[in-house]
């Protein structure tokens, strides 16, 4: 008997690394196609604390990266898988840098062995579907997405 073979999985990847902003009179969205993670998520109806006042960004950038954990982030039962898939340079379906909610986004990326997709819908209130669906060799791998302590959201 042949021993089993991985599935042939096409490498997924961009060139270089860029953000996609959605927003409405709501909110601005800017996501990294570096690993396919929020980093920043203003809300423009609240402001901070600063002074002078900004708009209020729920996402803490420097807390972020300090720990890598970018909000929407893969998180996998494997260290190494983890880190690449947070890593990869996703592509991203819209050629647009900018749009306007209600819209989507579709991210992909593989490296070959490990697939994540990830999909994003705005709509037009404050709610946003997330749908991730990431792989190894073909098999779907438990995963979750990390999230963010903030009221707002």
């Amino acid at each position: 008997m042949a021993p089993a073979t991985a599935a042939s999985i096409a490498v997924k990847s961009d060139s270089q690394e860029r953000a996609i902003v959605v927003e409405n009179k709501l909110y601005r969205v800017e996501i990294s196609n570096r690993g396919a993670v929020v980093k920043s998520w203003q809300l423009k109806g609240y402001m901070d604390d600063a002074k002078p006042q900004r708009v209020l960004d729920v996402v803490h950038a420097d807390a972020s990266q300090q720990t890598g954990g970018w909000p929407f982030s893969v998180v996998l039962d494997d260290e190494q898988l983890q880190n690449a898939a947070n890593g990869g340079l996703f592509q991203v379906s819209s050629p647009a840098n900018a749009l306007q909610a209600p819209a989507d986004v579709a991210l992909a990326w593989s490296d070959g062995h490990l697939e994540v997709s990830k999909h994003f819908h705005f709509d037009h209130t404050y709610v946003v579907r997330a749908e991730t669906s990431v792989k190894f060799n073909g098999n779907p791998l438990d995963q979750g997405l990390a999230g963010w302590a903030a009221s707002a959201i």
